[in-house]
């Protein structure tokens, strides 16, 4: 859902003004799938190219390898 449509979705012209800047101010989003969908893929092919990260880590096989963004568990982290 787009901000405009956002807007739309809202009656008064007061109400659309808040949700709008609610839309604004928003920077979290959860990413909800079932095991294997590429939930961890999706998040870090998004953190590289927003630049929050340099290098992309691996989901699979990662025996040498750092984790990814999103592994803060330590049964994920391993």
């Amino acid at each position: 859902m787009t901000i405009a449509d956002a807007e739309r979705s809202v009656g008064s012209n007061t109400a659309r003004s808040t949700a709008t800047s609610e839309a604004v101010r928003r920077r979290t989003f959860a990413v909800i799938s079932h095991p294997d969908a590429g939930k961890s893929t999706l998040t870090e092919a998004l953190a590289l190219h927003a630049r929050v990260i340099q290098e992309a880590g691996a989901i699979h096989g990662k025996a040498g390898r750092k984790s990814t963004v999103s592994d803060w568990m330590d049964m994920e982290k391993a």
